[in-house]
């Protein structure tokens, strides 16, 4: 799988998780990334983070 491929499914993969979270109020933008560390230590989760701080 290429890079870029792998880099679109992290994105929805964020789109996924978050989303529906912050829409319903659950969770607040700043604090997003904390909710991120508290879903461990993966590969895609850094990546999100990363996407997150931009």
């Amino acid at each position: 799988m290429s890079a870029f491929s792998e880099s679109i499914i992290e994105k929805f993969a964020l789109r996924d998780t978050l989303l529906p979270k912050l829409i319903s109020g659950v969770l607040r933008v700043k604090d997003a990334e904390q909710f991120l560390n508290r879903m461990g230590e993966s590969c895609i989760g850094n990546s999100l983070i990363a996407s997150i701080k931009g």
